[in-house]
């Protein structure tokens, strides 16, 4: 290849490098492995390859306000890639890659078998504070091959996103209310982020622990995390939500009202999710303080900003019963049954898994619409 043709590949595969950097801002590239023979057992690469997608599918999916990955099996490299390859320049397309921005993280999972052990090795790199990671688990008696890369690809995915597989954990578990791991893998994340008083980085587990708390039934505590987790980042929308949220479970209504009235005065999102959720809260407090017209005009608010709420058309309901339209009560009940089937929300709010208890001295309650299965975000 004379010079001025390189040149020109070079050109070119750089630019379609850049275009792979737009379009794709955040990546996990797996690559998936057997090694060596195994007794009673049939396993190749691609049926591996397969598990270990799909688990990582399935954590990407996880509704969060953060983002999620785009997930690719094996390193394809996109378009600019596939011109470098061409041009048999691979190595210095991945340097341009690097260059341009686009670093993907990469979890390696290989299958293997010592000393008559079936055994996984998983090892990649990820571009927050682990630069590589390397571990080896093995099979438990009673798992399943396919359980056994399930667990692998999970390990893989807490290591290069270890948030978005909190909130994956937070939400498998919400059922038997089994968080070890969860908590685990908080405490994990925290301690590689520096002690800085602000971080938003620390905000967002934070934010977490106070719904954690929620699940244990101590409101107190939750309370308290979310105080903390709007101190670390005073932007997380989230954190500031379920505070108030926080507030009106331990009756600290006012303050929860004077949050929502500042938060909404200048909408800092367009989401409609969160535009809804702090009117609901908002109409929750004005509810525990009497206010029931009050809580009626910011319940229809609610609405307008998010039409497909359960918990608005719920709450909306409750209203009106307070008003003594047990009527219209019911038609708002109905609603909120109808719109449960599409309800979309995000793992980092708190309404998605608890009812405000906007009386005095309620428990904590689980939302009648939230389910991890159908859960999902814009």
């Amino acid at each position: 290849m004379d010079l001025t043709t390189l040149t020109m590949v070079v050109a070119l595969a750089f630019a379609a490098l850049g275009v792979d950097t737009v379009w794709h801002p955040t990546e996990v590239v797996l690559l998936t492995s057997a090694a060596g023979k195994f007794d009673k057992i049939t396993v190749d690469e691609a049926m591996i390859g397969k598990v270990v997608s799909a688990e990582v599918d399935r954590i990407s999916a996880t509704p969060t306000l953060v983002g999620r990955p785009r997930v690719e099996l094996d390193k394809q490299g996109g378009i600019g890639m596939a011109i470098a390859t061409a041009a048999n320049i691979q190595s210095v397309a991945f340097a341009l890659q690097k260059r341009a921005g686009f670093e993907p993280d990469q979890i390696n999972i290989t299958l293997f078998s010592e000393d008559g052990a079936i055994k996984v090795l998983i090892t990649g790199s990820g571009r927050q504070r682990l630069r590589s990671f390397e571990q080896q688990i093995e099979q438990q008696k009673g798992e399943t091959v396919i359980a056994l890369l399930h667990r692998a690809a999970l390990v893989g995915m807490s290591r290069v996103d270890p948030f978005l597989t909190t909130l994956n954990l937070m939400q498998r578990h919400e059922s038997d209310k089994d968080f070890t791991d969860a908590e685990s893998l908080i405490t994990f994340a925290k301690g590689q982020i520096p002690p800085t008083p602000i971080s938003s980085e620390r905000s967002l587990y934070e934010n977490l622990q106070g719904i954690l708390a929620l699940f244990r039934g101590n409101k107190k505590d939750a309370h308290t995390w979310f105080e903390i987790a709007e101190k670390s980042n005073p932007d997380n929308v989230a954190a500031t939500l379920n505070h108030a949220f926080a507030d009106v479970q331990v009756g600290t209504y006012q303050d929860a009202v004077d949050d929502m009235e500042r938060l909404l005065q200048t909408p800092p999102t367009k989401n409609k999710v969160l535009v809804s959720t702090g009117y609901v809260t908002w109409g929750a407090a004005l509810l525990g303080m009497h206010d029931v017209n009050g809580a009626d005009h910011r319940l229809e608010q609610a609405l307008e900003a998010n039409p497909d709420s359960p918990v608005a058309w719920d709450l909306w309901a409750e209203v009106k019963r307070q008003k003594g339209d047990d009527l219209q009560a019911a038609k708002l009940h109905n609603r909120a049954l109808a719109a449960a089937g599409s309800y979309e929300n995000y793992a980092e709010l708190a309404a998605l898994y608890f009812r405000l208890a906007w009386q005095e001295n309620q428990p904590v309650v689980r939302s009648q619409f939230f389910s991890p299965t159908t859960a999902s975000s814009h």
